[in-house]
This record gives structure tokens, C-alpha cells and sequence, in this order.
């Protein structure tokens, strides 16, 4: 299983979706907030986590860009 979850960014209508293995989360959690993490929380920061739910490890690369797809659906093509 995987830990797919999303982050609200600190920039008004940015959200980032990743996954990691759920063992990992932790770490992920700080690299994400310590500006280690993906280009774009180093770009928008993290606020917060929004939500996070586990997934089979060969859904979760589809799932992390379906939910991304709905977040720009939502917010533009730059929300995700």
C-alpha cells in the first residue's frame, strides 16, 4: 500500500497531490514543509495537509494524477 495525500499550499488556490510508502510519510511530511520536497511546496509552501488515504501501490500513480486533474478542473490549470 501507498500513502496518496494532498497539500494545501501556502499560495491562495495551490494544492499539491503526491504518494510515498506510509512508512515514509513522516519524512515526506518534513521535506515537503522544510523546502526539501517537490519544486512546487518549494515554490508555494505547505500550509497544511488536506487529506492523505493509503492505495494498492499499482493505483497510486493514476489515482495522485486523477485527484491533481480535479484539483486544476477546480482551480485552474496551474491549481495543481
Amino acid at each position: 500500500m501507498k500513502l496518496l495525500y494532498c497539500l494545501k499550499c501556502v499560495t491562495p488556490g495551490r494544492y499539491y497531490v503526491g504518494y510515498t510508502e506510509v512508512w515514509r510519510w513522516k519524512e515526506r511530511h518534513r521535506e515537503h514543509t522544510s523546502n526539501l520536497g517537490a519544486l512546487w511546496t518549494r515554490i508555494h509552501g505547505v500550509d497544511k495537509v488536506m487529506w492523505k488515504r493509503l492505495v494498492p501501490d499499482k493505483d497510486a500513480r493514476r489515482l495522485e494524477d486523477e485527484e491533481c486533474a480535479l484539483l486544476c478542473c477546480k482551480y485552474g490549470i496551474n491549481g495543481c
